[in-house]
């Protein structure tokens, strides 16, 4: 370290500035760490820091350089909280969207609640719905998978939309479920976060019983929505992972058990009787929960009248069927 990278880290203001009186270079960076004394001073949690920072920057110490990890003196300031030293780089021009490493410093104040700074960058202009170039995921999810209520309700009111999904697809709500967080669920139902097709399967596949209750509780799901590409329903999906306290949910709730995947379509058809039939070997929760080796779920759904998917007449057999009485076509 230099003598001026030195005084910086301690926040000697007075000894900072004799040294660039006497022409030391504020610029220059330690060879491997490639950090700076405007680095050094950000991650100071001194209260002297701030005013290290605006004597460096005012002999021309650059406020957006990085070090080896790409890092700016900004994010080092905003994982500690220092609201001046963050305050005295957004003066001093220091970028808050600067995107020279994974998460901006933004994303840093919010997983870390510094909700001060948070606020602090919005006013400087950070972006609120920027993305994560390895995840792809916003400040939003990032705070709550963080559980930052606070900051959140920050991020929210400088219009941060609950809409946006990261790489996998997920929106923070959908994140929230994943992770098992009731609480953040509920706060961000509460900010009108919309559920997608898979939230209440995320939740059965999970066991989160509590979350399950909170959504179906809502009406903000459809209890025998499809997923996307297997046709499967939430109980289909808690037989197959033997989940049974969402099984059981979801059948005091009125969950159709009869239902069958994408491997076959339900058929009720009128002759004199109903029946249900199968066009091909489709697959009902029952028969999910027989081939996942499921046995509690499988006796839980027995129980409640659930059937297999048996075939038992196809419906091409059906329809090819000439009924006894029908007039014969004349030649």
């Amino acid at each position: 370290m230099t003598a001026l990278q030195m005084a910086a880290a301690r926040a000697h203001v007075a000894i900072v500035q004799d040294l660039l009186e006497a022409g030391a270079d504020p610029n220059a960076a330690q060879k491997s760490s490639r950090l700076t004394a405007l680095h050094h001073a950000a991650n100071s949690q001194r209260h002297e820091a701030a005013a290290v920072i605006r004597a460096v920057v005012e002999y021309g110490a650059d406020p957006n350089a990085v070090d080896g990890d790409g890092l700016s003196s900004l994010h080092y300031a905003c994982t500690r909280g220092n609201l001046p030293c963050v305050e005295a780089l957004c003066q001093a021009g220091a970028d808050p969207n600067i995107e020279t490493c994974p998460m901006t410093p933004l994303m840093m104040a919010a997983a870390q609640g510094h909700d001060q700074v948070v606020q602090a960058l919005v006013k400087c202009g950070a972006t609120v719905n920027g993305k994560t170039r390895a995840k792809g995921q916003t400040v939003l999810h990032i705070a709550c998978e963080h559980e930052r209520f606070s900051t959140v309700d920050i991020l929210l009111a400088n219009g941060a939309s609950t809409n946006e999904v990261d790489a996998e697809g997920a929106s923070a709500l959908i994140g929230a479920i994943s992770r098992g967080q009731p609480q953040m669920v509920i706060h961000l139902l509460n900010h009108h976060a919309i559920p997608d097709r898979t939230s209440l399967h995320v939740a059965a596949k999970l066991g989160y019983v509590d979350i399950m209750q909170e959504l179906l509780r809502r009406n903000v799901v459809w209890i025998d929505e499809r997923e996307p590409g297997s046709e499967r329903t939430a109980l289909m999906v808690a037989a197959c992972t033997g989940q049974l306290g969402a099984v059981a949910l979801l059948i005091e709730s009125g969950a159709d058990k009869n239902l069958i995947d994408r491997n076959g379509e339900r058929f009720s058809v009128s002759a004199g009787h109903h029946e249900t039939h199968t066009s091909s070997s489709g697959h009902t929760a029952l028969t999910i929960a027989t081939k996942a080796g499921q046995q509690a779920a499988r006796d839980m759904l027995r129980a409640s009248g659930a059937r297999s998917s048996r075939k038992r007449r196809t419906l091409s057999a059906l329809l090819c069927t000439v009924p006894r009485n029908a007039p014969k076509s004349s030649r």
